[in-house]
């Protein structure tokens, strides 16, 4: 499933901009969450929620509980 674009709130009332995310199963209880988010966005908080004071979140939108098993970040840089 390929979702975009996202914009949600942080704790501090920053919009960060989610450009797209894409989830792909790896078992019944286990999914590959990618993200493309602008530089400095909180992806815990993202998935967690931090307490509702990130929102949406991923524990919202899914409506359960969900956790970081890992975590790997691929930076792109972009040249103009």
């Amino acid at each position: 499933m390929l979702v975009k674009p996202w914009i949600f709130t942080t704790k501090d009332d920053t919009n960060t901009f989610v450009d797209h995310f894409q989830v792909s199963p790896v078992s019944e209880v286990l999914f590959k969450l990618r993200l493309s988010t602008q530089a400095g966005t909180y992806v815990k908080e993202f998935v967690h929620g931090d307490f509702n004071r990130t929102n949406p979140n991923l524990r919202v939108i899914l409506g359960c509980d969900v956790d970081i098993v890992a975590l790997d970040v691929e930076v792109q840089m972009l040249h103009s």
